[in-house]
């Protein structure tokens, strides 16, 4: 995520030199010190001070969002569950670039929506921080900045969790029950939540208006989450009739076969 230019914020381990590891309070000390100390920065730490509010109300937002989540987190198929997010870190490291803009979209996308439609909105979270974290570690153009890693988390958890509670009250209103049109519903809330919550950023960071900075780098990726949302769909369906294994394994081949056709285009114009 192209969130700032330049430098990055380093900090000093948190704990105390007698080495009081088991102190909650101590612990949660330490990460309000973090905060303070990132708020506080200097103007030559590349971002302003519109910049730093706007990441901490996101990143505050997130962490509301987890905590009320976590508090009635309920998994049914544990192991199932871990499947998900080794697939979702996985694929979060393939970045499918659409042809004529730079923005790229992730893979990861697909389990996402699969969790939407068949798992609960803990699990779906869960997804989503495994997503953030394999994104922002997995080969870095340059190394992120703590505050960008915490940044993309909770983008994908407010994303997250906005798209489940959106599914699963538009599945019982008409015509929303429909397939097809809850599918690009689905797609079209996510897709609208995450990449508002990036372009902010950049917008901020930039000092450029929201809107241009939206529509220039995301706007022609929706067709993309439509897609991803139709074969979360479909590997949720097809699962209830056999092994969801044998579905998520499909995932690699349709994200390679869909990047050799945008290498191709991209090919073809050179």
């Amino acid at each position: 995520m192209k969130m700032v230019h330049g430098g990055g914020i380093c900090y000093k381990n948190g704990m105390n030199n007698q080495g009081t590891t088991g102190d909650s309070n101590g612990a949660i000390a330490g990460l309000l010190m973090r905060f303070g100390h990132f708020l506080a920065g200097t103007p030559e730490d590349g971002m302003s001070w519109t910049a730093k509010l706007y990441c901490a109300v996101v990143i505050v937002g997130g962490g509301a969002v987890l905590f009320d989540t976590l508090r009635h987190l309920n998994t049914g198929d544990a192991v199932r569950l871990a499947v998900y997010i080794l697939c979702a870190a996985v694929l979060a490291t393939t970045r499918l670039r659409v042809p004529g803009l730079t923005a790229t979209v992730s893979g990861a996308c697909i389990v996402i929506f699969t969790g939407v439609a068949g798992l609960t909105l803990g699990e779906t979270v869960l997804i989503g921080i495994a997503t953030g974290i394999a994104q922002c570690l997995w080969k870095p153009q340059h190394p992120p900045r703590a505050v960008q890693v915490v940044f993309s988390i909770a983008t994908l958890i407010i994303s997250s969790a906005i798209t489940y509670r959106c599914y699963h009250l538009l599945s019982g209103i008409h015509p929303f029950h429909m397939p097809t049109i809850l599918i690009v519903s689905e797609a079209g809330i996510y897709f609208a939540t995450n990449t508002a919550l990036i372009a902010g950023v950049l917008a901020v960071t930039e000092v450029r208006p929201p809107i241009q900075v939206w529509r220039q780098l995301y706007l022609w990726t929706l067709p993309h989450y439509i897609i991803f949302a139709m074969i979360g769909a479909f590997i949720n369906d097809a699962s209830a009739g056999m092994n969801w294994i044998i579905c998520l394994a499909a995932m690699p081949a349709i994200l390679y076969l869909n990047h050799a056709r945008v290498s191709r285009a991209e090919m073809q114009r050179a």
